[in-house]
């Protein structure tokens, strides 16, 4: 009787075993529709039992299940029974590439790399044979042991166990053993006719190659490095692949702008917007322009650019020029105009984008309800991301990052620190109940640097002046002629520079230890912070021709003539770009203080002043405190327009609460007074006027006139002064200056009354408490002392302003100077003063100006593709901040600081006007005007301001970070004495993707036959290399990527056992390695280490979509909502028989998962173009076809380990 075997109370697996051990088996032949690699691990005891004949296999395996079950249905349909050649071909490559498939799954461990090194040396020795049987697709089950003995020379099993764990033992199967004779030889002979049969392929070489290839075997540490480079450079060669830039673009982008733009396109359309970070000076105006015109030949649709108000023009001009169609509006014009456009604006660009760090403003409200109706794709521009909190970055991505979106990774920090309970909680406290832990309201909660950097890898594209230089710069060699014209670039390539008939030396000046710091600044954005380890900055040694020093720059390699310096003449060796078929040097900057002596500014920056700032009270900034609820109204009462008002303003619960602004129009008072004498007077005299007319008020019993601040303060300020007159209340136009030429309080009132400004409230005096008055009689006795005591300014007996007029009548008489100050009074001032000494072709400009860029034109000409004659050019402009965004201004290459910011990044973006690619200057000039005591004394200075601040105010500050600290007073000192080449702007990293997709191109141009052993590596495999001084102990790099193409890391230490995440960047720094990188022996624990990983902080979060809907899911369900709404009755049907319950299928898909890309350019213009009837019936048919919604089964998955890379200092 046939013995049945189901794995279950008998198992196929210990049969064979039972019957290899106890008869004198010599071979076993197998044929199985399935192999698993892995299963090999269950078979070798059974297969170590066998006594195989000289020269014979112990086991020959026919494999023949080679093709998916969907092509062998539709084969069988089609009446087509055997296989041609094309077909079989195919069938071999499935089979390849499902045994490749199985060396990827799960984890390794070190029992299934024993197994595979074990099947891979029985096939070396010829004791496995294995065929692949390619006649036609077969699924049978046959195990024949043939043994030595006559009588009964063969032992059969069939049934339905493949060569796999399950079928050996793991699953329920259903198998019969043949022991009779005549069967036995009838099966041996079906097996043989198989095996055979000529259309069959030995695979047993093929098997050997993939083991060789996969994990089993250790491999070299830079093919592993390379793998991991390979994938993180994934979203840069996947957008240079798909979008070609246009030829008109083509001729005019640097290396480093084609790729950005790619890169960046490629972003917007897979996740939504990408944040060009770059430093400022390399070009991401003309990024933004090259990647909206690739998204507009690509997916059509118009381009909407925001941006401050003086860059409308060079926006406006560049998109006519590049043929970019679209509209440009400022960050205000948006509140208004955004609802009158038309058309599908398919891609919105936001430059300086940190002026959106606010969410409750009201540009930031329209740009983000624009984008959602729009389903945009977003480009924000910045340099400068991150000013003090991460919320500044958080608030920026959330225009197109919905809260509650799952993004794919975690706050793994944060987690790490609290717990996934403790998360949950808190995002319960924001009303967020269904908020899964991978969305961007989960990283607002964390202060954990490494997990923002890990968000920003998403979206960022950062590139510094020192990594373009690196990746993309070539050497070349500048000459300066004695007269100072244009400086002349040679490349560099095989010339020689002589001095005296002997090679130059190239001398290398070494400057301090530059320090990194830990803490991060406003040029610190999240994206760059800290850790580098100390480095040290260079500068390149000039030589100059003399009449005792003859200097040749010998012939080029392609016959270029030598060159002979004429003296006076200096050559240094520079680094430069190929810019429009030309090579332009990248300049080198120097700083410079300039010392002036003591004079009239000395009063204003005094003790004496100092406290008698700090002690105003400033009440007109925080009337709630001053509110009265039990004063009556005067006999004679208040017109009904003025009680309105007043009613409206003390049930406002804003002002009721007491908001208090006291502490910015402090601030603000110190912030000029530190700059010039002129602006703080003129602050003061304005404070003073201002007291004096709510006092008149207040003595008369009139109603008194108060700005709404709460209005002025959600308006974006141009520059730091419209800043100063947002908060200063709002009754005046322009600076104010009018105002000060009115007689007396009594005018300044009526005059007030009558422009009847509607941002004005008018408020009972009956309102306030009589302290009200007593403070702001208090603060004008202090005012007029303060100004008693500066006295009459008087610019010809001021020092400072005498410093610079040297500077540029003496040392620089002939050359553009560009100088900035915080405040438009300040400038106004120093131009006037300038014009007085004689100085010719001075302007100023500040955000009160109709045409900041036009000023900008006027002053760079050449830089803005404008022509104007020299007679109406500027040579000094003196300018607050509000040219220090977005403007190129390198006509100019001297930079002057008449005061320096209270804001670190200003320090970066005013150099960077003039310090950019394609200046035309080898050096970039920045000069600061320093009072006796040097940069101490402003830091002196500053610090007594802080601490009072400190001290006295409830609200610090602009939203800004201040000098003060030790980190900020390094970078302070730095710009002003360091002499060349501060590196403020390079505080930070380079985004991941484009280290990694330059690292990948050199790899390729320098080393093709690593790059393509890298490429031929399969997932899962691992390298071990020494990493002397490492600051992690020995333990394993795991790097796995999701369905979605999102990459993870994970360190995990031997001794501890603990896995952390680390970011790509700091993978890139912990891999790295070279050709020659030796390999070291793997860790015992190698796998577990990769084990804890993917089962720690790696495993994959719950991509939690229920119940959360983006703005074009919420929009569809509207609609469809208002499909069912206009049913006559429950049950309708459509004209094409779809009837409620089909639309109520739709609503529930929407309402649970995601739609897929290819539905969203259906639903996008479906919502603008169909009826209400017509979209339902789309998305039903839609759904039908599984065309809609994302399959969860798809979507959600377990990530996959690409590679490892152990670290074995032994």
């Amino acid at each position: 009787m046939p013995k049945i075997i189901d794995n279950a109370r008998s198992y196929l697996l210990h049969e064979l075993r039972d019957e290899t051990a106890e008869e004198d088996v010599h071979r076993i032949d197998a044929c199985v529709g399935y192999f698993n690699l892995r299963g090999w691990s269950k078979f070798t005891k059974p297969l170590d039992q066998v006594t195989p004949k000289d020269g014979q296999p112990r086991l020959r395996l026919l494999i023949g299940m080679l093709d998916s079950p969907d092509r062998e249905l539709q084969r069988h349909l089609n009446g087509q029974d055997m296989l041609d050649n094309s077909e079989r071909n195919v069938l071999y490559r499935n089979l390849r590439e499902q045994l490749s498939r199985q060396l990827t799954y799960g984890t390794p461990t070190r029992a299934d790399e024993t197994t595979l090194l074990d099947l891979q040396q029985r096939i070396r020795d010829g004791q496995v044979v294995i065929r692949a049987h390619l006649a036609y697709p077969m699924h049978a089950k046959l195990y024949i042991t043939h043994r030595r003995k006559t009588r009964y020379p063969h032992l059969g099993f069939v049934g339905s166990s493949n060569l796999t764990l399950a079928g050996l033992e793991g699953q329920g199967e259903l198998n019969v053993d043949v022991s009779d004779e005549d069967a036995t030889g009838k099966l041996v002979g079906w097996f043989e006719e198989r095996w055979d049969d000529d259309r069959n392929l030995d695979i047993t070489d093929e098997l050997l190659e993939l083991i060789d290839a996969s994990w089993a075997h250790p491999k070299h540490p830079y093919h592993v490095y390379l793998k991991m480079v390979y994938h993180l450079s994934t979203p840069i060669r996947e957008g240079v692949e798909t979008h070609g830039i246009p030829p008109d673009l083509e001729r005019l982008l640097l290396p480093h702008q084609k790729t950005a733009s790619q890169f960046a396109a490629a972003r917007m359309a897979h996740r939504g917007g990408a944040i060009v970070g770059d430093v400022t000076g390399l070009g991401k105006t003309l990024i933004a322009i090259a990647a909206a015109r690739l998204r507009q030949n690509s997916r059509g649709g118009k381009t909407l650019v925001v941006c401050p108000r003086n860059l409308v023009n060079m926006w406006e001009h560049h998109c006519e020029q590049y043929g970019v169609s679209g509209k440009v509006l400022t960050f205000r014009g948006t509140v208004n105009r955004l609802s009158d456009l038309y058309g599908w604006y398919g891609t919105v660009i936001v430059d300086e984008s940190h002026n959106l760090r606010h969410r409750t403003r009201q540009d930031y409200k329209a740009i983000k309800s624009f984008i959602g109706d729009h389903q945009s794709k977003v480009m924000l521009l910045t340099a400068t991301p991150y000013n003090r909190e991460f919320s500044d970055v958080a608030n920026q991505l959330a225009l197109f990052v919905e809260e509650t979106a799952p993004l794919g990774i975690r706050p793994a920090l944060l987690i790490e620190n609290v717990g996934t309970e403790e998360l949950t909680k808190r995002l319960q406290r924001r009303k967020l109940f269904d908020c899964s832990h991978d969305t961007l309201a989960a990283f607002r909660l964390s202060e954990h640097p490494s997990d923002w950097r890990r968000l920003m890898d998403r979206y960022l594209i950062r590139r510094t002046r020192r990594y373009i230089e690196q990746a993309h710069a070539r050497d070349v060699i500048a000459v300066t002629p004695a007269n100072k014209s244009r400086v002349v670039v040679l490349p560099s390539t095989g010339r020689v520079v002589t001095v005296n008939g002997r090679p130059a030396e190239w001398k290398v000046r070494r400057a301090r230890r530059e320090k990194r710091f830990d803490a991060p600044t406003a040029a610190n954005s999240v994206q760059a912070l800290p850790k580098e380890p100390e480095r040290l900055r260079r500068s390149f040694e000039t030589i100059e021709a003399s009449p005792g020093r003859r200097v040749v720059i010998g012939p080029g390699p392609e016959g270029e003539p030598p060159v002979e310096l004429e003296p006076g003449d200096t050559v240094e060796n520079r680094k430069g770009l190929l810019v429009g078929g030309e090579l332009r040097l990248i300049p080198t900057r120097r700083c410079k203080g300039i010392e002036y002596t003591p004079g009239p500014d000395a009063e204003v920056a005094s003790k004496e002043t100092l406290n008698d700032v700090d002690t105003l009270h400033l009440p007109r900034y925080n009337l709630a405190r001053y509110w009265s609820e039990t004063r009556p109204e005067p006999p004679g009462g208040y017109t009904d327009d003025d009680r309105e008002q007043t009613e409206t303003w003390a049930n406002d619960p804003t002002n009721r609460g007491g908001r208090n602004l006291a502490g910015f129009s402090r601030t603000l008072l110190y912030k000029r007074l530190s700059s010039s004498g002129p602006a703080f007077i003129i602050s003061l005299e304005r404070h003073l006027l201002r007291n004096r007319i709510r006092l008149h008020a207040l003595r008369e019993g009139l109603p008194i006139p108060h700005g709404d601040s709460s209005t002025s303060l959600d308006i974006p300020p141009e520059d730091t002064d419209s800043l100063h007159d947002a908060w200063d209340d709002t009754e005046i136009s322009g600076s104010g200056t009018e105002m000060l030429d009115l007689p007396n309080p009594v005018d300044a009132y009526q005059h007030i009354r009558n422009i009847k400004n509607p941002a004005i409230k008018w408020l009972s005096p009956q309102l306030f408490q009589r302290e009200l008055e007593e403070h702001l009689q208090s603060d004008n006795q202090r005012i007029v002392g303060i100004l008693d005591r500066i006295g009459e300014w008087n610019q010809a007996a001021d020092t400072k302003l005498d410093a610079l007029c040297r500077l540029v009548t003496e040392i620089h008489p002939d050359e553009k100077v560009l100088v900035f100050s915080e405040f438009a009074d300040t400038t106004e001032y120093v131009a006037r003063s300038l014009r007085e000494r004689g100085v010719a072709a001075v302007r100023s400009v500040s955000g009160t100006h109709r045409d900041p860029g036009a000023e900008a034109t006027a002053f760079s000409p050449k830089s803005n593709n404008a022509e104007v004659p020299p007679s109406e050019q500027t040579r000094v402009l003196v300018a607050t901040d509000v040219l220090s965004e977005g403007q190129n201004l390198q006509d100019a290459h001297i930079v002057v600081n008449y005061d320096l910011p209270w804001a670190v990044v200003k320090l970066v973006q005013r150099a960077g006007r003039v310090d950019r690619i394609g200046q035309e200057s080898p050096h970039v000039r920045v000069v600061t005007m320093l009072p006796p005591g040097g940069v101490e004394e402003v830091l002196d200075l500053r610090k007594r301001i802080r601490d009072r601040l400190a001290e006295n105010a409830r609200v610090f500050g602009g939203g800004e970070r201040f000098f003060g600290d030790a980190a900020e007073a390094a970078i302070l000192t730095e710009v002003v004495y360091e002499g060349e080449d501060p590196t403020l702007e390079e505080e930070g990293e380079v985004d991941v993707t484009s280290r990694a997709y330059d690292i990948w191109t050199d790899a390729e141009a320098e080393h093709p036959e690593h790059t393509a052993a890298a490429l031929a590596l399969p997932n899962v495999v691992y390298a071990t290399q020494t990493k002397p001084g490492q600051n992690r102990g020995t333990g394993a790099v795991t790097h796995v990527q999701d369905r979605e193409g999102i990459n993870a890391f994970a360190y995990t230490e031997s001794n501890s056992g603990i896995a952390s995440v680390i970011t790509p960047s700091e993978v890139l720094d912990l891999v790295a390695c070279h050709p020659d990188t030796p390999k070291s022996p793997p860790l015992a624990d190698h796998h577990q280490l990769v084990e804890t990983a993917k089962t720690g902080p790696l495993r994959q979060p719950a991509a939690a979509v229920e119940g959360q809907t983006d703005p074009l899911r919420t929009r569809a369900v509207a609609r469809l909502r208002e499909h069912l709404a206009a049913a006559v009755q429950p049950g309708f049907q459509t004209v094409l028989g779809a009837g409620e319950a089909d639309t109520r299928r739709v609503l529930n898909d929407l309402h649970r998962w995601p739609l897929k890309r290819t539905a969203v350019d259906i639903v996008l213009p479906g919502l603008k173009e169909l009826t209400v009837s017509d979209f339902a019936t789309k998305l039903i048919r839609m759904r039908n076809d599984d065309e809609l919604c994302v399959n969860p089964a798809e979507h959600i998955g377990p990530p996959q380990i690409i590679c490892s890379m152990g670290f074995n200092p032994r």
